[in-house]
Order: C-alpha cells, then structure tokens, then sequence
C-alpha cells in the first residue's frame, strides 16, 4: 500500500516539476510548434532519458554525486553555451523549411531526442533538485528504496504524460497562429534561451 501511495505522490510531484519554466518548457513548444507533435515528444523522451540517469544516481550512487558536483562549473559552462548557440540559431533562422525537417525520420527523431537529453542533462540544477527530493524522502519521510522507487516511477510518467500534453497542444494551437506570429515567437524562444544560458553560465 505504502507503494502505491508514493507512486501517487510522486505523480502529483511530477506534475508541479513538468510546469517550470526552463529551456526544456520552451524548446518542447517551440519545436511542436515548428516541427510537429511527434518532434515535442521526442524532446520528452530526451528529458525522460537524462531524468532516469540523473535518479539512478541519486538513489544507487549518491557517492559520486558529490565528485560530479565537483565539476559543477564546467557543467555549467557546456549546458548554458549550448543554450546559448540555441538561441543564437533561433533568431538568425530564416522562415520557411529548416534542415531539420529534412532529415529522415530516424535522423530527425535522434536528433530531438539528443537536443531533449542534452538541455536537460547539462543543466546542473536537475541533478541538484533530484538529489534534494531524495534526501528529503529518506530523512524526512523515512522512504525505503521499493517506496524511491515508486515515487520517482510516479514522477516521471507524471512529466512525461505532461510534456506529451504541452507537445500536443502547441502543435494544435499552430494552425490557429498566423505565420507572422509564430515568426516573432521562434525569435522570442530565441532570445529567451540566450538569456536562460547567460543565467546558467553566471549564476
């Protein structure tokens, strides 16, 4: 019983982390929008990947997390000038139909996945919020590794099902914006990620 309770509790859990805002949140519109829904859950499936990775760490090897933190800056430094030549590519990204919607359907699929993974991953506050959760599940409410499991189970299905939610609701949105607008919003993601990767570089 105690299982499936923490699988609950980590879905409404999942549920508040999937509605940050963050490079993830934009990149996910941004792509659905431009790409289609098929492209945004790619993205998802990126993200679930580096979550699952960034998990396993927190409950079976938490002794390396402090050696990885070690390396916080560097972390830093990669994660938020990826974001950064993100940005910069959105805006200097002329309309009509991008190379990416020209890749095969293999080739497109592993490269949002890899773009999904990566903006994830290199952020440093994942693996630190992860890690915070954990603590507090084990110090505060006394969890068992069968009740982690559970609630981390709970999570990520939770941000999964919210991401594919967000993925299809922009791509439906899209034929109801005007070419102009969806233009001053790839230009406006694009500024956004310059700034969330100047943030993540300095902070």
């Amino acid at each position: 019983m105690n299982g499936i309770i923490s699988f609950f509790e980590g879905m409404g859990t999942g549920v508040l982390l999937s509605l940050m805002l963050g490079t993830v949140f934009f990149a996910l519109i941004n792509n659905s929008v431009n790409h289609g829904f098929k492209t945004g859950l790619s993205v998802a499936v990126g993200v679930i990947i580096s979550d699952v990775i960034f998990i396993s760490f927190c409950i079976f090897g938490s002794q390396f997390i402090p050696k990885i933190q070690s390396y916080e800056l560097q972390i830093k430094a990669i994660g938020g000038s990826l974001v950064i030549l993100l940005g910069i590519s959105q805006l200097v990204r002329k309309s009509g139909v991008s190379k990416v919607q020209r890749f095969s359907k293999a080739g497109s699929i592993t490269f949002f996945v890899s773009q999904g993974f990566l903006l994830n991953f290199l952020n440093p506050v994942n693996l630190v919020s992860w890690f915070a959760i954990n603590t507090y599940l084990i110090s505060a409410l006394d969890f068992n590794k069968w009740q982690l499991v559970n609630f981390f189970a709970g999570c990520l299905i939770a941000i999964f099902l919210m991401e594919a939610l967000l993925a299809y609701s922009a791509h439906r949105v899209k034929k109801h914006l005007k070419d102009k607008t969806i233009y001053i919003m790839n230009k406006t993601i694009g500024g956004l990620f310059i700034a969330l990767g100047a943030w993540l570089i300095l902070r």
